[in-house]
This record gives structure tokens, C-alpha cells and sequence, in this order.
């Protein structure tokens, strides 16, 4: 397990918000670093849309990408997200999002 997710877990419980604290998310926070990164239409999927999530479960997120969104990129996301929020994240990119220029065949 990641040491800064960790000490924001142990912060959290020791302050008394032990259990499901993840309904203080912010859409903005999640918009907010996609900006950063380059990447749109941040949408939440998974186990905390369907409210099973539990404090060990990861949030996954699914966003947009230019043409030129590379997984490097949704790796680094994927990490600052997840020093904001204190959780594991998951992120991928919508493949609907991208450009025809990309080859699909």
C-alpha cells in the first residue's frame, strides 16, 4: 500500500472520520487536476457510484483525452488525484473520446 494513502487514512481515523468519508468529494477537485493533465469529463464509476465501496476500495474514474492523451499522462493524474483525495485511483480513458486520427484497425 502507497505510505501517503496510509497517513491520510490514519489522519482521518484518528480525527474521528473512520468508516465511509468519501461523500466529501468534490466534483471540482476531480475537474480541477484533469484540467492540469489535459483530459475533460471526469465521470466516477465502480463500486463508489454504487455506494458498495468500502475505505479500502480505489475510486476509478474514467476521462477524455485529446488525441495526443498517452498513459504516462493518466498515470500521473491518476497519482495526483490520489494524493488529493487519500484513496487509490484508477483512471482510463474514454476510447470514444479520442480523435479519428488514431488508428484503429
Amino acid at each position: 500500500m502507497n505510505p501517503a494513502l496510509e497517513s491520510c487514512r490514519a489522519f482521518f481515523e484518528q480525527h474521528g472520520f473512520g468508516g465511509r468519508f468519501r461523500s466529501s468529494f468534490t466534483p471540482s477537485a476531480f475537474r480541477r487536476a484533469a484540467e492540469a493533465f489535459g483530459f475533460s469529463e471526469v465521470r466516477v464509476f465502480g463500486s463508489t457510484v454504487r455506494g458498495t465501496d468500502t475505505e479500502r476500495s480505489d475510486v476509478n474514474l474514467l476521462v477524455n483525452a485529446s488525441d495526443d492523451g498517452d498513459y504516462l499522462t493518466v498515470a500521473a493524474f491518476r497519482d495526483e488525484v490520489s494524493k488529493l483525495i487519500c484513496f487509490p485511483v484508477d483512471a482510463i480513458i474514454d476510447d470514444n473520446s479520442l480523435g479519428s486520427s488514431r488508428d484503429t484497425s
